[in-house]
Formats: structure tokens, sequence, C-alpha cells
């Protein structure tokens, strides 16, 4: 299949995809309102909005301002994500060891709100003390995302002080009901994995302390889940969005690190699973009901009330 012709569309047109995108992000905003807030399109003032970029490179930051861009998001999950990190050292140790040795890692979290994976993120940054950590960390990404402010600019390119950022259409119902173009939707996650396999297929400098592995964060089933509240306003039951073959495609190359996300509870959760490998679809189910295990726990019901879609 031939590429898109970006240059096909008008200014309107892209307008209205922006617009488009904008209406499956009001959820997301209302939930935070004091931090997040709609942002128009200007692609000239924010260029995460060119439709043409699916891979938005670093900008310049430190560790303590993403520590302190983290706390202003969301300080108790942030928090829980270092601190979960610190106590699980020999997790640590052992994706120390395959990063030195230049593998690949992917973290797979399940996705409760729009900021949690970039959370996980930041506290792996804090946690394993990378040199040249920029270029070491990736992180996937809504096109969503670049329809709302945060910190007064695009969220997306909030999220670029961490590292790589990488920008697809996720394949839901919610993308699929809005009025977007098949075809571009198709190959701007084309070249999404195109460009995912070629940052990591590009070996880092080597005068570092943890060789040339990269960590990419993804969150792996690609929206939030459907929950079914009881009169408590406690869950009852809980829908996961399905693993693509294009994303077990990514991660089939080096070991995965699953990871759950909760803040249904009196304080949020952040479970480290065991690093694994995903090679196929039975690999990736296998990862997931872990996944709806560990969720099952920490909210309170039973396992079958957690299914996949």
């Amino acid at each position: 299949m031939s590429n898109f012709n970006y240059k096909s569309l008008s200014y309107e047109d892209r307008e209205a995809i922006h617009d488009n995108l904008a209406a499956t992000t009001i959820k997301h905003i209302s939930a935070f309102p004091d931090l997040f807030k709609p942002l128009p399109f200007n692609p000239a003032a924010n260029p995460s909005q060119k439709l043409e970029d699916v891979h938005l490179k670093p900008a310049p930051s430190t560790i303590k301002e993403i520590h302190d861009l983290a706390d202003t998001a969301n300080a108790p999950l942030a928090q829980a994500a270092r601190e979960t990190l610190k106590r699980e050292a020999a997790y640590v140790n052992a994706a120390r060891f395959m990063l030195n040795r230049g593998e690949n890692i992917t973290s797979v979290t399940t996705h409760m709100n729009i900021a949690d994976v970039a959370l996980f993120q930041e506290g792996w940054i804090e946690t394993i003390e990378q040199d040249n950590w920029q270029e070491r960390n990736g992180l996937g990404i809504s096109r969503g995302v670049t329809t709302i402010e945060a910190f007064g600019m695009a969220a997306s390119e909030v999220v670029q002080k961490m590292g790589h950022v990488f920008l697809s259409f996720p394949r839901t119902s919610t993308i699929r009901n809005v009025r977007i173009d098949p075809a571009l939707v198709e190959s701007n996650n084309r070249s999404w994995h195109r460009e995912v396999n070629h940052w990591l297929g590009v070996p880092l400098p080597p005068v570092t302390r943890l060789g040339r592995g990269k960590m990419l964060h993804l969150a792996w089933e690609g929206k939030t889940p459907a929950v079914t509240y009881g009169d408590d306003h406690k869950p009852e039951s809980m829908v996961l969005g399905n693993i693509s073959k294009g994303t077990i495609g990514i991660v089939k190359h080096g070991p995965v690190q699953p990871v759950v996300i909760y803040e249904g509870g009196d304080e949020p959760v952040v479970e480290i699973g065991a690093l694994t490998s995903v090679r196929n679809r039975e690999d990736a189910n296998r990862v997931q009901n872990w996944q709806r295990e560990t969720l099952a726990g920490l909210i309170g019901i039973s396992v079958e009330k957690i299914t996949v879609e």
C-alpha cells in the first residue's frame, strides 16, 4: 500500500482531523481539569500537530525538571512509580544487565489515565540513573495527546522532555468512530512502526555506564479500559483492550517488562511483573492474564470480571 498523500490535505482538512481527535480526549481533560485543557489547532506553535511527523525528538530538559513536572501532574502516582522501582532492586539490576549487553526492553503497561505511562517512564529514568537518558528512552502515545494542553504547551511536547516520542492512531473503536480517513490512519501507523524499529536499532555512543540498550514505554492496549461501577462507586467489571498484531511485532525483539498501574483505591499502586519474552499472540495473552489477575487483586473482584475485548 502506498503512503498517504499528505499534500492532498488542506488546512481545513487538517483542522477537522484535529477537532475529531479532540472529541476523543474530552473525557481525559474533564478528569484532570487543573492539569489539562483543550489545545486549538496551530501546528506553527505546536509542531507535534503536524500529521506528517510520527517521531518527535527529545527536547532539552533535566532530571530535576521532569521530576517536578511529574509531581505537579500527579504526585501520588509519580511517587508510587519511583518507590516501586526502588523497591524492586532485583528487577532494576536485571534490567541494567540486559541494557548493558545491548538489549532493548519494552515496558507494557495497563492504562488507566492519559498520563500514567509517562509517569512510570519518569520514575524509570530517575531510578535507572542512565547516562544519555533521553536517547535511551522512548514513549508511544496517541495522536489525541496533541490536542491537549499541559503546562502551557502541547502535552505531546511536554513528554519530549523525557526522550523520543512516537505518535500513532490507536486501533480502538473510539478512533474508528470519528471521521478520519482510514488510509491516513494506516499510513501513519506503518510509519510509526518503521520509526520505532529504526530508533531501537540505532546504536548509542559506547562511552556510557549502561551500554547501548534502550527502553520503550507503551500502553500496549492503546486505550483506557471500559469500567462498570456499582452503586458504591467501586469497579464491578473491566474490559481491557486487545493487543494489536503490530504491537506484538514491536515488542517481540527484546525482553518485555509487564506493568500494572491502578489508582482506584486509597493510594495509587504500581506493580511490576517478571521480565519475559513476547514472541506471539499466546505470549501476549499470558502477560495480559498476569495483568488481569493483578488488577483483580488490587480492585477486589474476581479475575473473570476483567475481560479482554
